[in-house]
């Protein structure tokens, strides 16, 4: 995953594009779980 994934998907939301992810949970990690953006929508 890009590192910058949550600026680039909140870019495209801020520019009104609807941003939808769907994963199977391989690359979730702890680490990713503790951010508080991946736990709320970006809008």
């Amino acid at each position: 995953m890009r590192k910058d994934f949550f600026e680039v998907a909140k870019y495209a939301a801020d520019k009104e594009f609807y941003v939808s992810v769907a994963t199977d949970g391989t690359l979730i990690t702890e680490k990713l779980l503790k951010n508080e953006r991946c736990r709320r929508p970006i809008c």
